[in-house]
C-alpha cells in the first residue's frame, strides 16, 4: 500500500491551509476539533490514512484508529484463524481500534475453479469456542462477517439439550445477551450486525440447523443476516436436529434471510421450526425471512409461531416472504385464512411489505391480488407508518389500472379507512425504465385518496 500523487495533492492542499493560519505540521492535528479529524480521516483510504500516519506523531495517533477500522482476514486453505488470535494478543493496541471484521476464504480465481465447486475441506474452519475468545479480545467490535468458510458445531444426531430462556425485550431497550452453552459469558456486548455468506458445516456441501444457530448464538448482535446458506435437511435426522437445539438462545434484534424461491416446502418447515425453538421471546423487531409457497398451510403456521413467539409487540418491521402470484385459493381473500399468521399480535408493528407477481399470460384470478392484502390487513395494527407493495413482472400500465388482476383501487379504500397514522405507501415496479412514468402515472389515478394525503411514492423495483 502507498500513497497515490491524488493523495498526496490532498495531504499538501491540508497542510498549506494549516500553514497559513501559523500551524506547523506537528502541532495542526492537536489544534484542529477532534470531530473535524475524525470526519477528515473517517472517509479516507486506507494510503491516504498511511500517507497521514507518517506526517507526524499526532498525525499518526490521529489517522491509526481510522487505519485499524476495518480487517478483512482470508485464508487460501485448511485451517483455523488461531494465529489471528495471536496476532491480537501481542497487538492489543491494534485489537482496541478494529470495530468492523472480516472472516473469510480465498478462492482460486475464476475460471481455474468456482467458488461453489471448491472442495469443502480446502476451506479455514470456525468454531464456536473462537468466535468467543475473538470478541473478548476485541472490544469496539461492531460487525463481522463470515465468508466462505466451514462452521464447526453440533453435529445434526445430537440429543435434545434444555437451557433457560433469556429474557424478553422491553420497549425501546437493546436485547438481553443470552447465556452461552459452553459456560462462557459476554456481559452486555453485541455485535451491530453479524453477517454469514457462503458458510456450510464441516464436512458438508450445507449447513446444519444446530450447527448455524450455535454459531449464531456464541455472539450477540442487533442484526443477523445470511446468505447463499444452504440448509442442510435430512428427513431421518429432522426431528432430532429441531430438538436438540436449546430453546430461546437464539436472541437478535433484526434476521435478514435472502429469499431462495428453490427450497423445498418440507426444508422451510424445518428451517421455520427450528427458528421458532431458538429464538427468545419477543427479541425481533426487524424479520425477512427465507422465500416460503404461501398455498402451504404448515409453512405459514410455522412462520406464524415464529411472529408470535420471537415478535408480538417487540416487532416494528415485517417483509412477508412470500409472493401473491397465480390463482387465488378459494379462503385467502378471508381474514381468517391469514389468522395463523398471528399479525393481530404485532400492537406495535410500523413497517410492512407485500410482494405481487403480475403474469399478462396467465389466467385471470378468482378474485384481485388487493382483496388478499386486505385480507392480510385487516389483521395489521393501525400503529402502520409505511406500506411497501412491490409489484413484480409489470410490463405495461394496463397491468397497473387492472381491475380483474390488481385492483389497486379497493387497496386505497382499505389504506383510507384503516391506517390514519400512514406516512409512507410506496409502490416498488418491476418494469422496464421506458414504461415507468406511465406505469406511475396509472398508479396515481388509481390510488387518489392516498395521493391526496401526499404520501403515495412510485419507484423502480431494482435487485439488491
Amino acid at each position: 500500500m502507498y500513497a497515490t500523487p491524488q493523495d498526496n495533492e490532498r495531504i499538501g492542499h491540508l497542510t498549506q491551509g494549516l500553514d497559513r493560519v501559523g500551524l506547523t505540521d506537528a502541532q495542526s492535528c492537536l489544534v484542529l476539533p477532534i470531530d473535524i479529524c475524525d470526519t477528515i480521516f473517517e472517509f479516507a483510504p486506507k494510503p491516504t490514512l498511511l500517507a497521514c500516519s507518517c506526517v507526524s506523531r499526532a498525525w499518526r495517533e490521529a489517522a491509526r484508529p481510522h487505519l485499524f477500522r476495518a480487517l478483512k482476514i482470508l485464508r487460501d486453505g485448511p485451517g483455523s484463524y488461531d494465529d489471528f488470535l495471536q496476532f491480537l494478543d501481542e497487538n492489543a493496541d491494534i485489537a482496541r481500534y478494529i470495530r468492523d471484521l472480516t472472516l473469510g476464504y480465498a478462492a482460486p480465481p475464476y475460471p481455474e475453479t468456482s467458488k461453489n465447486f471448491v472442495p469443502v475441506d480446502t476451506r479455514p474452519v470456525v468454531r464456536r469456542r473462537f468466535l468467543v475468545t475473538l470478541v473478548e479480545k476485541l472490544p469496539r467490535l461492531e460487525e463481522l462477517r463470515l465468508s466462505g468458510i466451514l462452521l464447526d458445531g453440533p453435529d445434526p444426531s445430537h440429543t435434545a439439550v434444555t437451557l433457560p430462556l433469556a429474557t424478553s425485550t422491553s420497549e425501546g431497550a437493546r436485547c438481553t445477551a443470552p447465556a452461552i452453552a459452553d459456560g462462557s459469558k459476554l456481559g452486555s456486548f453485541r455485535l451491530k450486525w453479524f453477517l454469514i455468506v457462503d458458510c456450510r458445516s464441516v464436512g458438508s456441501n450445507a449447513c446444519y440447523i444446530p450447527t448455524l444457530v450455535d454459531i449464531l448464538s456464541a455472539v450477540p448482535a442487533d442484526t443477523v443476516q445470511m446468505r447463499d446458506v444452504y440448509i442442510s435437511f435430512s428427513l431421518r435426522h429432522s426431528l432430532g436436529q429441531i430438538k436438540s437445539i436449546p430453546e430461546g438462545q437464539l436472541d437478535v434484534c433484526a434476521l435478514f434471510m435472502d429469499a431462495n424461491p428453490f427450497r423445498a416446502e418440507r426444508q422451510i418447515r424445518y428451517l421455520y421450526d427450528a427458528l421458532r425453538r431458538a429464538f427468545a421471546p419477543r427479541c425481533l423487531r426487524r424479520l425477512r425471512l427465507d422465500y416460503m409457497d404461501r398455498t402451504s398451510n404448515s409453512g405459514l403456521r410455522s412462520l406464524g409461531e415464529i411472529i408470535r413467539r420471537a415478535g408480538g409487540d417487540a416487532l416494528r418491521d415485517l417483509e412477508l416472504p412470500f409472493v401473491i402470484d397465480g390463482p387465488v385459493g378459494l379462503s385467502e381473500d378471508t381474514q381468517e385464512h391469514w389468522s395463523v399468521l398471528h399479525l393481530d399480535e404485532c400492537r406495535n408493528l410500523e413497517a410492512l411489505k407485500i410482494s405481487l407477481r403480475l403474469d399478462k399470460h396467465g389466467p385471470v384470478p378468482r378474485v384481485p391480488y388487493s382483496a388478499v392484502c386486505n385480507a392480510i390487513l385487516a389483521h395489521i395494527s393501525p400503529t402502520l407508518r409505511r406500506l411497501t407493495i412491490t409489484l413484480l413482472l409489470v410490463y405495461g400500465d394496463e397491468q397497473i389500472g387492472c381491475s380483474q388482476t390488481v385492483c389497486l383501487g379497493a387497496l386505497d379504500d382499505v389504506l383510507e379507512g384503516r391506517f390514519p397514522g400512514l406516512e409512507v405507501v410506496q409502490l416498488e415496479m418491476q418494469v422496464r425504465e421506458a414504461m415507468l412514468p406511465e406505469c406511475m402515472k396509472e398508479a396515481l389515478e388509481v390510488m387518489p385518496k392516498i395521493k391526496a394525503r401526499g404520501i403515495l411514492k412510485v419507484t423502480q423495483w431494482r435487485f439488491v
